[in-house]
């Protein structure tokens, strides 16, 4: 029996055809039928799989693609979901990754293949890519190796839509996903990279489409000279509440850097106080934020900056819209932001927050619970912070004030003579303050203690010891802990 695919066209090069049938040189001009799209093409009519067609009216430049589009599109995939094996998108390569990430989160608990392509060249041009494109895409959707998630197919090449970013403007290679393998390769035979490919969601969790966005988000790069006045100028409290920039996604340097001067954190921590959640994606085509590995990016992360790790700005500005459309809590937007939810990223990572300002003369204890959910089978790696801390008293050894901090987990009796050798000891750091710093920011690494002593849906406790002579007070702690997506 042979496979279904709906062809849902909603503009874009792919479908232009001449405005005068029999002569190539007229203007283009939006195909209006199937036919006028794939009546040209014989090949077309001799694929292994039936075809049927949804055309947008009006037809859209890539460009002029807005959050009701992407509705459109999500409601036409769930009416016909039950009478079609796969779905195939026509879509105009400008703002295609945007589209691609959308519906995967908009689809839920997908488990037929949703192929996105286009072209760089009009299906009518000689040397057209179209043709090629066109005739995969329905060959993937219609295949019998499922892909139950949303892709890109351009050039040769299948990739995850939540992954892909246009590389070209004119090259038939047009998009790439930096950082995650192509799902198949098309030449002789479509070559299918199955262990790299979503697995389909359990039988009694039902597809639908959530078609609530929330477009109250903003993207903005960061560069050198740039004017932390101008963040706070943005992100003036409008008249109307409605009006607010609920997120924002904050494109830095390298591996989550961003400026440490004070008049830029200071921008930072304002907007987060005032609710906005910032996420951190790196400017780089390749690579992970990787906040508080450079003190760079500790001082981001300790000012409630949250990591978008190898997250696509694209993915990120639509995950962000998708969460904040289901009208949770900021917290919990802020919580399942950096969890995997559709293959988006490659790690997770859970924050445990303790907000409240804390000190320690000699000791703090505190107890809060681990995350239920943490998966410690591809557990990676765990990080305590602590933000603005300053003495309380002076440690003796000139005009040298030093801090000395220890943290210690499920062991309440640690204090000032045991030693960071301890196996409960998960982390030691000492920092000298120069003469002009009053506060600083503290960053250890934790992993191998918190792999050995903390247990998912567990309490765990927390003892910080400091030097006796020296006391120290801070506005927050935290933990991060990072695992590997399965």
């Amino acid at each position: 029996m042979s496979k279904k695919v709906l062809v849902i066209n909603t503009g874009g090069t792919i479908g232009m055809v001449n405005s005068e049938p029999d002569n190539p040189l007229s203007p283009l001009r939006p195909a209006t039928t199937w036919d006028e799209v794939a009546g040209k093409q014989p090949i077309l009519k001799f694929l292994k799989v039936e075809t049927d067609y949804y055309q947008f009216d009006p037809l859209l430049d890539s460009t002029e693609i807005r959050y009701e589009n992407w509705k459109k599109m999500a409601e036409v995939i769930a009416e016909r979901y039950n009478t079609c094996d796969g779905f195939v998108i026509l879509h105009g390569t400008d703002t295609m990754c945007y589209t691609a990430s959308a519906l995967s989160f908009m689809l839920e608990n997908l488990d037929k293949p949703v192929i996105i392509t286009g072209s760089q060249v009009p299906m009518i041009r000689p040397r057209s890519d179209a043709v090629q494109n066109l005739v995969t895409a329905i060959q993937i959707a219609g295949s019998d190796s499922v892909v139950p998630e949303v892709c890109i197919f351009f050039r040769d090449h299948l990739l995850r839509g939540n992954r892909s970013r246009k590389l070209s403007s004119s090259g038939y290679s047009g998009f790439v996903s930096p950082n995650y393998l192509e799902l198949a390769k098309a030449g002789e035979h479509i070559e299918f990279n199955s262990r790299f490919i979503r697995q389909r969601p359990p039988q009694d969790q039902e597809f639908y489409a959530s078609t609530f966005l929330d477009t109250h988000v903003m993207v903005l790069e960061i560069f050198p000279g740039f004017d932390p006045q101008a963040l706070r100028n943005i992100f003036k409290k409008p008249s109307r509440e409605e009006d607010r920039i609920k997120a924002l996604v904050l494109k830095t340097f390298g591996a989550g850097n961003a400026p440490t001067n004070r008049e830029f954190m200071s921008a930072i921590e304002a907007i987060t106080k005032e609710g906005t959640i910032v996420v951190d994606v790196t400017q780089c085509p390749e690579g992970m934020v990787e906040l508080g590995l450079y003190e760079a990016s500790s001082g981001l992360l300790n000012r409630g900056v949250i990591s978008g790790l190898d997250i696509t700005p694209e993915s990120a500005v639509t995950k962000l819209m998708y969460l904040l459309g289901k009208g949770w809590p900021r917290e919990e937007v802020r919580r399942v932001m950096q969890l995997n939810l559709r293959g988006e990223q490659s790690l997770n990572v859970y924050n445990i927050e303790f907000e409240e300002p804390a000190k320690a003369n000699p000791t703090y204890q505190t107890s809060q619970l681990i995350p239920g959910d943490i998966d410690f089978s591809g557990y990676r790696s765990a990080s305590i912070r602590f933000q603005d801390v300053r003495m309380i008293s002076a440690a003796s050894g000139g005009n040298k004030k030093r801090i000395s901090v220890k943290v210690f987990l499920n062991f309440p009796n640690a204090n000032a003579d045991t030693p960071d050798t301890d196996p409960h000891c998960a982390a030691s750091v000492t920092r000298d303050l120069s003469e002009v710093e009053d506060t600083v920011d503290l960053f250890a690494d934790a992993s191998s203690a918190v792999r050995r002593l903390v247990r998912p849906g567990q309490m765990a406790t927390f003892t910080i010891v400091t030097d006796p002579d020296g006391g120290i007070e801070w506005e927050k702690m935290s933990v991060s802990i990072y695992t590997n997506v399965g």
